[in-house]
């Protein structure tokens, strides 16, 4: 059955940079319905689900073939094993879902379901993924991002105790994004890491989940993702009072 209410709507607008352009923001009703729910929300015929889009939960598709931007080309070699490249032969780009959904600096090849992208020397943070949705809900309720990865220092001999990636949850204020959470993970630099970050967000406004790259000021560092996804709680109506939420 479908869900009467949406609580993160997959956004077309949203996408790479520090603020939302003028022309992507005068587009903010291009909001799109989730896979479940927001079953009385109106399509934008220039808008599609964003894959991996199931209720109330936003997952990057990393690693699923079917899923593939159209940039990129998945390839099965007997000697190595699965990898995916760039369609255009450059060493890295874009792994973009659609929705403001999207790996940024993406290395060309890469081996799914570790998604290599690359951090280059400088200060700083790079930006490198973004989910992107909108939290429409009767009243504020928990927004929670994670992911799964694997930071590095690339060429340099000894890893550094600093190596971390930043993790942000933000709201858009109608001109620019706002942090309203932010965790730094730090990492050894040996085996994957699970992290997670959540808030309490306001209702009825555009919600993103932003992973951000430490950059040294010497060394490429490389980040490698198997999975991301960004969660908005179910309101489960509370009809002895029906403005708020069990």
């Amino acid at each position: 059955m479908r869900q009467g209410m949406s609580l993160l709507c997959a956004l077309s607008l949203l996408g790479c940079g520090e603020g939302l352009p003028q022309a992507e923001a005068q587009a903010a009703a291009g909001a799109v319905e989730q896979s479940i729910g927001c079953a009385d929300c109106e399509r934008s015929p220039d808008t599609a689900d964003a894959p991996g889009t199931h209720g109330y939960e936003i997952i990057l598709p990393v690693g699923d073939q079917a899923l593939l931007p159209a940039a990129w080309l998945w390839e099965e070699r007997a000697e190595v094993g699965s990898f995916v490249r760039l369609r255009s032969g450059a060493s890295e780009g874009t792994m973009d879902w659609g929705g403001g959904s999207a790996l940024y600096h993406v290395g060309s090849p890469s081996r799914p379901p570790l998604i290599r992208t690359q951090v280059s020397p400088g200060t700083g943070y790079a930006v490198l993924g973004h989910i992107s949705g909108y939290f429409s809900n009767i009243q504020a309720g928990m927004v929670r991002g994670s992911v799964e990865l694997a930071p590095e220092q690339d060429s340099q001999p000894v890893v550094v105790s600093t190596d971390f990636v930043e993790l942000a949850l933000q709201t858009h204020n109608g001109t620019l994004w706002q942090d309203v959470a932010t965790r730094r993970v730090y990492s050894s630099g040996w085996g994957l890491v699970f992290a997670e970050l959540q808030a309490t967000i306001e209702p009825n406004q555009p919600v993103r989940f932003e992973i951000r790259g430490w950059r040294d000021p010497t060394w490429h560092r490389l980040v490698y993702f198997t999975k991301a996804r960004m969660f908005g709680a179910q309101c489960y109506v509370d009809f002895s009072n029906p403005t708020g939420c069990l």
